[in-house]
């Protein structure tokens, strides 16, 4: 079962008079879903593929829209979590942290995004408009939910630095009772732990308030723990369907802001020259989306290729230390260069997954013209 974040009491009233028949008759299979669908929508599973009947059933925001409800507080929520990641980056970039501050920079564009998007969605609630709103929500969440993948894998990183930062210390404490090290030696080793530490804690944080965050949009209320699950590899035959030449016909006719500016248009005047500025400004926008999708697949190469030779290095690595061959401080180490290349991997995975969309959802007309 759904729970939502706490609202207004007038809020609430409007969203239970909405909500109530997904909640009560969660049994009753609605139009458009085949049995084994909806059962699993009610789970208490997050899988990338739910997000889009996850928005259009549970998102709260767009439920009270639904209802003629202008709610207030979201891009509110959304401008409070920008301003902490903006906090956050802060931080970890004056401690010289590059990794954490990149995780916490783009939490805080995403957030400004979502922020922004919110308070647009909520001017008008005309059908095609609320078509808009589903897409744009969709696609935000679909942006959490890669987002929350990414620091996941950073997590792992910082799991791997943290390990080999306290064996390090180890030895070095080991080596003080035998007169091979320092008292400075020690506190140089404790100060990498606990530099160590504080990283790891920044990205769980991180994935708090990511959490938090993809729960509201999907329907949980904020502090659920539902089981997300992990962003698919992307389907690369996807690449192979996109042709911009070809594709700027249906972006053009689906674009919500040139849908706009042709109904007020007439033949011959300045608005009509503004529409076909701003179709040859969109047909220039799906190009470079398309051009950002196979720089991506580049990058996506690349790493999957480096991956799978550090996979076959940590086996080695395993062999050896299973044999006695390698010492612990050696193997962490080859442990953690495999987990820096898993995580660049997984991010660069997520990347092109997230320009594939990019590139997808302005063909779906929320391209944005400027």
């Amino acid at each position: 079962m759904k729970r939502f974040k706490q609202l207004t009491a007038c809020t609430v009233a409007v969203m239970m008079t909405v909500l109530a028949p997904a909640v009560t008759l969660a049994d009753t299979v609605p139009d458009g879903y085949d049995a084994q669908t909806w059962q699993k929508l009610q789970d208490n599973t997050l899988e990338y593929e739910e997000i889009p009947n996850l928005i259009k059933e549970y998102n709260p925001t767009f439920q009270v829209l639904k209802s003629g409800m202008a709610p207030t507080n979201e891009a509110a929520s959304y401008k409070e979590w920008a301003e902490e990641a903006k906090g956050n980056y802060q931080a970890a970039k004056d401690e010289g942290n590059e990794d954490v501050a990149k995780t916490y920079h783009d939490s805080y564009i995403l957030a400004r995004k979502l922020a922004e998007k919110a308070e647009k969605s909520f001017n008008s609630q005309t059908k095609p408009q609320m078509n808009q709103v589903e897409k744009s929500l969709t696609s935000a969440a679909q942006g959490v939910m890669i987002l929350y993948n990414q620091n996941l894998a950073v997590r792992d990183m910082m799991q791997a630095v943290l390990e080999l930062a306290q064996a390090g210390y180890d030895a070095v404490n080991t080596q003080l009772t035998v007169g091979m090290a320092t008292e400075a030696d020690l506190q140089t080793a404790q100060k990498s732990v606990l530099e160590a530490q504080g990283n790891l804690t920044k990205v769980e944080d991180g994935l708090v308030s990511l959490r938090q965050n993809l729960n509201m949009m999907t329907g949980w209320s904020y502090d659920a723990v539902p089981e997300i699950g992990v962003v698919p590899e992307p389907d690369l035959s996807r690449i192979d369907g996109m042709n911009p030449e070809v594709d700027i016909t249906k972006a053009i006719g689906n674009n919500y802001e040139l849908r706009g500016k042709r109904s007020s248009a007439s033949k011959g005047t300045v608005r009509e020259r503004t529409v076909e500025e701003s179709e040859a400004l969109l047909k220039s926008n799906l190009e470079s989306l398309y051009q950002e999708v196979l720089q991506s697949r580049a990058a996506y190469d690349a790493a999957a290729t480096a991956y799978e030779s550090a996979e076959l290095m940590v086996k080695a690595a395993d062999t050896k230390y299973e044999l006695g061959m390698l010492g612990r401080p050696q193997y962490l180490t080859e442990k953690m260069n495999y987990q820096q290349k898993k995580m660049t991997y997984i991010q660069a995975s997520l990347t092109l997954t997230q320009a594939m969309e990019a590139y997808y959802w302005a063909v779906e007309g929320l391209a944005e013209i400027k």
